[in-house]
């Protein structure tokens, strides 16, 4: 909840900064898509840092001709990731306040805000990397970006307050450009200590606009030491509240006069740290096998700033030009040869027909008076041909008189060996057997929604997209959330593809693929699911 102060000096932002924090709900906080990064095996792909509470990533890739690309291009995988070099996921740089407070009231109390510093730093990630800074009218470095935790914490032990005068903005301006210029940190963040008090005397309008344009996020602990209800406390949280909200970081207020309040403030703020640092990821991109200029948009849902319920679409878009390893633009792909033309033939020549003679007329013959004339002279041949013919029919006629009561005789036969003159029927084939379906190897019994999920397929993909095997509506499931593979002799196992909220397997986060016995409970962010016997 945002204290008073905040909320005044927020609505004074609102009014002031355009676009800035009137569009700081859906602008806000994220380090732009960097499509010029090195990737294992000497190309270059994409990388982006998806803060917490951003949904898995979709990716589109559109070729300079205006076709589709995204065929070619993939996610690296988390260990692929791991072992990208010069590429530290996550870095922060503590920046402390020094001035003395007023009539130096703040000096009995900075041991306990050493002690609070320190478990803030010891609460960081092991593999987190640290740098220390303080300031009062400039900024001064102490401890450059380190894994060496004890030189953090030795510097912080020997701190001391000198500084008289605290100009807030003007020195949180160089942090955040310090922040941006280590190339090899994905995600940036600042933690502040200090009481909000700014003799400048000016709005956070230009750190909060710079982190947004940076990326880098800030985090702050509120060290006061004046009696509750002072007005430093609340103006100065308040300042403190405004540059946390618009750069989606963290706060807690810590009233050192009340020890065990103080206590739980800085415990919250670790764990806060913690959990934000650990549901931010890495997502990198690597082209085909071919590399060819493209532009790449990634599309995330993300909730806002003032209303985590709430969830938008962000697109985030970069031009990618394939890189050799000098650092420069490899050339182009030659383009494709074109088809050989056609060899041009010879006109074919002009082939002239013959010319044939014109045909005579011929007299017409008179073929009945011929016919005439030559029975009259032949009549004895005709008559022989004639008495030859009938002979020829006669003997034609008795043959085939023969030939059917021969017929005949036979067909009797064969009706005396049917019996009885019966005849033989034949019956059509039988129906075709349906085959029973293949019964279910198992089955996920969802406890959401009660219905019983038959699986039938060795390998079947879970999941809110509509191209999953198995689909759940549910907001708190990724598009592509995991994998459920189903052994031969009754076992399994759950392959997690980078979801948001995780896969668990009896209350275990799976790390990559864990094993699922009948029994186990298995949960998809919100959705619970029980493998059962089929």
């Amino acid at each position: 909840m945002l204290s008073r102060h905040s909320a005044h000096v927020l609505a004074l932002l609102a009014a002031l900064v355009a676009p800035g924090l009137a569009h700081a709900e859906v602008n806000r906080l994220d380090s732009p898509l960097d499509c010029s990064a090195p990737l294992p095996g000497g190309l270059n792909g994409c990388l982006l840092r998806l803060p917490s509470g951003q949904s898995a990533p979709s990716v589109e890739a559109t070729n300079p001709d205006g076709t589709s690309g995204s065929a070619s291009w993939r996610l690296l995988g988390p260990s692929e990731v791991a072992g990208l070099a010069k590429i530290d996921l996550s870095g922060t740089l503590i920046v402390v306040d020094l001035t003395l407070g007023k009539d130096k009231g703040r000096v009995p109390y900075f041991k306990a805000e050493k002690a609070a510093i320190h478990a803030l730093v010891a609460a960081l990630p092991p593999e987190e990397l640290v740098a220390l800074s303080t300031f009062g009218a400039t900024r001064t470095d102490v401890v450059p970006f380190t894994r060496d935790r004890q030189a953090v914490l030795g510097a912080i032990d020997a701190l001391t307050l000198t500084e008289t005068t605290t100009l807030l903005q003007r020195n949180l301006l160089d942090a955040i450009q310090i922040v941006k210029a280590q190339s090899s940190l994905a995600i940036g963040r600042i933690l502040l200590v200090s009481d909000g008090l700014d003799e400048d005397a000016a709005l956070p309008v230009k750190t909060i606009t710079l982190a947004q344009q940076t990326g880098v996020s800030i985090s702050a602990l509120g060290s006061y030491w004046q009696r509750s209800g002072a007005e430093d406390i609340g103006r100065g949280r308040g300042y403190l509240e405004a540059i946390v909200t618009g750069t989606a970081g963290e706060f807690a207020a810590a009233e050192y006069r009340k020890k065990a309040d103080a206590d739980r403030a800085v415990t919250d703020l670790a764990a806060r740290l913690w959990q934000v640092r650990n549901s931010s990821r890495l997502v990198a991109l690597a082209p085909g096998v071919t590399p060819a200029p493209a532009k790449i948009t990634v599309k995330v849902d993300r909730p806002l700033v003032s209303n985590s319920a709430t969830r938008v679409q962000v697109d985030y878009t970069a031009d990618y030009v394939p890189l050799g390893l000098d650092g420069k633009p490899l050339p182009p792909p030659a383009p494709p040869k074109p088809a050989p033309a056609p060899e041009a033939k010879a006109p074919s020549p002009v082939v002239k027909p013959p010319v044939l003679p014109v045909p005579q007329p011929v007299a017409k013959r008179d073929y009945l008076a011929e016919g005439m004339k030559l029975a009259k002279d032949h009549w004895y041949v005709l008559a022989g041909l004639g008495a030859a013919l009938l002979i020829g029919l006669i003997g034609v006629l008795v043959a085939k008189r023969s030939k059917s009561e021969e017929d005949d005789l036979v067909l009797d036969d064969e009706g005396d060996e049917l019996g009885g003159g019966r005849t033989a029927t034949a019956w059509p084939p039988g129906p075709t057997p349906v085959l029973a379906p293949e019964p279910p190897r198992a089955v996920l019994f969802d406890k959401h929604s009660g219905r019983r999920i038959e699986l039938r397929e060795a390998r079947l993909s879970i999941g809110r997209g509509s191209k999953n095997d198995i689909i759940l509506e549910d907001d708190s499931v990724s598009r592509a959330h995991a994998i459920l593979q189903l052994g031969p002799d009754g076992g399994a196992a759950i392959t997690d593809l980078q979801s948001l909220n995780g896969t668990f397997v009896n209350g275990v986060r799976v790390g990559e693929t864990k094993g699922v016995q009948f029994g186990d409970a298995i949960k998809l962010g919100d959705r619970a699911l029980i493998l059962q016997h089929p």
